[in-house]
């Protein structure tokens, strides 16, 4: 039963251009998001940059300034 488009093969176009797109979307997304992990691994292997602290994050939760909202000047100032 045509929906649409009225031949059986304008409805098979119909339905691959709705999900395709959608499924190439979430291709890239995995992908960069794996190629960003690597790339963290990689830095993380060559001591540049710290270990993670269980923060989801993705920046370590120790290199973050423990005295955030602090007023006063830090000593030495």
């Amino acid at each position: 039963m045509p929906v649409a488009g009225g031949t059986e093969f304008v409805e098979v176009v119909i339905v691959l251009s709705s999900i395709v797109p959608v499924i190439g979307i979430a291709w890239f997304a995995w992908w960069f998001l794996r190629a960003g992990r690597r790339y963290d691994e990689r830095e993380r292997a060559a001591d540049r940059r710290p270990q993670e602290a269980g923060s989801a994050g993705g920046e370590a939760a120790d290199a973050r300034p423990k005295d955030r909202g602090r007023l006063t000047a830090p000593p030495g100032h």
